[in-house]
C-alpha cells in the first residue's frame, strides 16, 4: 500500500478548509488571488519548499449563481470520469452496470465533480466552450426549486 499526501489551502482570514489545492504549484510559484469559499475574502501566496506563505489580501467575491449553456457542438464532447465502482469480475456484467448507472441512474450533477478530462476533436484542453447567461446572487438557498425559479431560460418547472 502507498501514501499519498495532498497539500489544501486554509483561509489565512477565517482558518476555513478551503479544499484549494496547492500540489500542482512549483518551488517558488505564486499564486492568486483566490478567495475563501466561506469569507469571501482573497488570499495570495508563494510556495516555499513543503510550506507555503500566504498574504491576507483586502479584496471580496460575491457569491453568485451562474448560468452558462453549452451549446451543440459538431464534435461530441467526452468527459473522463475518475470514478470508483463495485468490483465486478465477468466483463459483460460490469458493462451492464456501467450501462445502466450513466445511462439511466447517475444524476449530472455528480459526474460533473468527477470530471477529470474533457476532450473535444482530440483536444484535451479546450477553454470556451461554455456561454454566459446570466447570473444572480447567491442567497445561500441552494435548491433546486429556487434555482429553475431564478433561471426561467433553462425551461424547467418546479415539480
Amino acid at each position: 500500500m502507498k501514501t499519498y499526501t495532498k497539500k489544501f489551502l486554509i483561509c489565512p482570514h477565517c482558518g476555513f478548509h478551503t479544499g484549494s489545492s496547492i500540489d500542482h504549484l512549483s518551488e517558488g510559484k505564486s499564486f492568486g488571488p483566490w478567495y475563501c469559499r466561506d469569507c469571501n475574502r482573497g488570499f495570495s501566496g508563494k510556495v516555499h519548499g513543503s510550506s507555503v506563505v500566504l498574504e491576507k489580501l483586502d479584496s471580496t467575491v460575491a457569491r453568485t449563481l451562474d448560468l452558462v449553456v453549452l451549446e451543440p457542438q459538431l464534435e461530441p464532447v467526452y468527459f473522463v470520469l475518475s470514478r470508483l465502482h463495485p468490483a465486478i469480475e465477468d466483463e459483460n456484467e460490469a458493462h451492464q452496470h456501467l450501462d445502466y448507472l450513466y445511462g439511466e441512474h447517475l444524476c449530472p450533477v455528480n459526474v460533473i465533480s468527477d470530471v477529470a478530462v474533457i476532450c473535444i476533436g482530440g483536444d484535451c484542453d479546450r477553454h470556451g466552450l461554455f456561454q454566459h447567461v446570466r447570473s444572480i446572487d447567491d442567497s445561500g438557498e441552494i435548491d433546486e426549486e429556487h434555482i429553475i425559479d431564478s433561471f426561467p431560460e433553462m425551461g424547467a418547472r418546479s415539480i
